[in-house]
């Protein structure tokens, strides 16, 4: 096992309708102009906005909005948040959504607090110190950006994807209410669920030369849960209980629990980020659903799994969730050595993965998103 620190600073308020004490929490903080964050649907259609409106203006703390955050948040969009920020005085943001919404206030904190360009946060050309405070109230399992260290937002001019990991990503706190999951949609519920799989599954493969047996076997272990689980939950999407477990697995798989002592990559995340990045229609989820099995295949890596694990288990796993598709189902017409680009620089650059002493050249990477054209 190799040396590691964790610090899990985001408090965590579970349950049923703990969202009804934001007033309560934002008023403890001293907080006296909030900006909320949210999407293009669940937050205004399902009634949810109105009801965390009046429970942070009956306790005195003036409301500020800012919405419409596209799934696969633009870089565009985190800059028109900053100046609603500045010109508004704003104090404090709320994330009220999902992985989106969440990512870019993310970036928005770390921009607001020291006035500094998002892209150079994005590019690692700036490296914040310090952040303004903000919260999460989640309404999509899938990302576990309520309690990671990580963001991705898209730079739409270059077609990029891009992660920042610093741990003042993580949010003050994030209020998680499995009642609002009750109506999530079949596909976003899918493609959240495998998110929740390869946020797992990822750190899974991350073998170190240094025995790690116990969070291993902790990440398969979850790995089953959540297949199990999804399964079921894919075939009865108003199961409370189900979607309160899926919620706690979302949260675990990515905290940085899971990869404890590992030298952990994402890679089939960073494949997946070029992919969505130039087809934005494809959702998170469903991209790396469509990845992983070219992935395995390519790299020689399905050789690690085992009766345990299997290859086919995983294609069961994701023809149940209903995401056995392609590039050529969203009528998108691969251009594979545009994606390459995004992953690699130039055709004489490789992409090595440490922990598993995997090398992949062009062509490899080429063939990887050739298998997901049709």
């Amino acid at each position: 096992m190799q040396n590691f620190n964790f610090s899990l600073p985001t408090l965590v308020l579970f349950g049923k309708a703990r969202y009804q004490e934001i007033g309560r929490i934002l008023k403890a903080r001293q907080i006296k102009n909030v900006l909320i964050t949210f999407g293009v649907s669940f937050a205004c259609t399902s009634g949810l906005l109105d009801q965390i409106i009046t429970l942070i203006e009956a306790v005195g703390i003036k409301v500020v909005l800012f919405g419409g955050i596209q799934p696969n948040p633009s870089l565009d969009e985190v800059k028109a948040g900053l100046k609603v920020i500045k010109e508004h005085k704003v104090d404090y943001l709320l994330a009220l959504g999902g992985g989106s919404v969440i990512d870019a206030t993310k970036l928005m904190a770390l921009s607001a607090y020291d006035k500094s360009d998002p892209l150079d946060i994005l590019n690692y050309q700036h490296v914040p110190i310090a952040r303004m405070g903000f919260g999460v109230i989640l309404t999509v399992a899938a990302s576990g950006s309520e309690t990671s260290n990580s963001l991705v937002v898209t730079d739409a001019l270059t077609q990029r994807k891009i992660g920042v990991n610093l741990e003042l990503n993580r949010p003050d706190f994030a209020i998680l209410a499995p009642d609002l999951l009750l109506s999530t949609n079949k596909i976003v519920t899918a493609a959240g669920i495998f998110d929740i799989f390869m946020h797992t599954f990822e750190r899974y493969l991350s073998r170190n030369k240094a025995d790690n047996t116990y969070i291993d076997a902790l990440c398969l272990t979850t790995l089953k849960r959540i297949m199990s689980s999804g399964e079921k939950l894919i075939n009865d999407s108003n199961n409370y209980d189900l979607r309160e477990e899926m919620m706690l697995l979302g949260m675990i798989s990515h905290n940085g629990l899971l990869g404890l002592g590992k030298q952990v990559e994402m890679p089939i995340h960073k494949l997946e980020h070029a992919v969505s990045g130039v087809y934005p229609v494809i959702p998170h989820g469903v991209g790396l659903a469509m990845l992983i099995i070219s992935y395995l295949e390519v790299t020689g890596l399905k050789s690690l799994l085992n009766q345990d694990l299997s290859l086919a288990m995983i294609k069961s796993f994701i023809i149940n969730l209903g995401l056995n598709v392609t590039l050529a189902d969203y009528g998108i017409r691969l251009d594979a050595d545009e994606l390459v680009k995004k992953v690699l620089k130039n055709p004489l650059d490789v992409y090595k993965l440490k922990h598993n002493d995997v090398v992949l050249n062009y062509n490899d990477v080429r063939k990887i998103f050739e298998n997901i054209r049709e």
